[in-house]
């Protein structure tokens, strides 16, 4: 009879007070969250490109942000994205997304488009991108390509196969979340 009080009384304190934590820190992030993939569902895709993976995250994702914090906002990024074939040129690709702009949270977001870089050997090469190209498209750039480069296997990138990562992404600065404080 007492294990059944004590499991009753976990059930009945325990779990509102999780929920409203729940409630209070994460559900708004996780809300946010669905708005940016809800607007990138929208996005229109080049005719001559295909569907490869989502690739999608959000949580403290700058990394200078997460070293730094007593010089950077803290707070959570949010990124939907997807990778995707192509066969064509460059800057019809890249004209195409510049051409598109969504509206998220009262902001006008256009989205970024990457072009994932193999070497000889066909696997995806970070080091393949040119300074310039580093620096135009910013640290971040590295991270991802990073990320790509270890899930290339999963993801089924191959040679001489061109591919690149288009995505849209923003930021919100909450304290509250816990998923954003490591």
């Amino acid at each position: 009879m007492k294990k059944q009080r004590t499991g009753f009384l976990l059930l009945t304190v325990l779990l509102p007070s999780c929920l409203a934590v729940y409630a209070a820190t994460m559900l708004p992030q996780d809300w946010i969250f669905a708005e940016y993939k809800q607007a990138f569902r929208g996005l229109q895709h080049p005719p001559a490109t295909t569907f490869i993976a989502s690739y999608n995250s959000f949580g403290a994702l700058d990394k200078l942000r997460v070293m730094y914090k007593d010089d950077f906002a803290q707070g959570c990024n949010y990124r939907v994205a997807q990778i995707r074939e192509y066969s064509g040129n460059r800057a019809d690709v890249v004209s195409f997304y510049a051409a598109q702009n969504i509206q998220i949270r009262g902001e006008s977001l256009s989205p970024g488009v990457l072009f994932i870089p193999m070497n000889e050997a066909g696997a995806v090469d970070p080091y393949e991108l040119s300074d310039e190209e580093l620096a135009a498209k910013g640290p971040g750039a590295f991270d991802v390509l990073e990320n790509i480069k270890h899930d290339q296997r999963f993801l089924g990138l191959r040679a001489p196969f061109l591919y690149y990562y288009v995505a849209i992404g923003g930021f919100s600065s909450t304290d509250y979340d816990i998923r954003f404080q490591f």
